[in-house]
């Protein structure tokens, strides 16, 4: 089901919060970190959706791309640091934030 059904969803504001960050879609750059990032907070499945929406690629190539990011080489710490800053300066923490 695309996550634009499902209505007061937090993936669904995630991904109106992501589309905000990047309106012209999400660059190579920001990708792994990306999926680092929201790895703790998504189960794997609804990241790897979350972000094929978000990219329009496939949901299957993007949990490989996933499983590579968080037990590959980690992104540089200053990246993480400044994606992490620019998602709470959108809101992200409390979405992010557990119940």
């Amino acid at each position: 089901m695309p996550l634009e059904n499902a209505p007061h969803d937090p993936l669904t504001e995630l991904l109106a919060l992501l589309r905000k960050v990047y309106p012209d879609g999400l660059d190579k750059r920001d990708y792994k970190c990306l999926l680092v990032l929201l790895y703790p907070h998504l189960c794997d499945r609804n990241l790897a959706q979350l972000i094929a929406q978000l990219t329009h690629r496939d949901a299957d190539l993007i949990l490989n791309d996933l499983y590579a990011a968080v037990t590959g080489q980690p992104p540089p710490a200053a990246e993480l640091e400044a994606l992490q800053a620019l998602l709470e300066r959108h809101g992200a923490r409390t979405i992010l934030t557990d119940d």
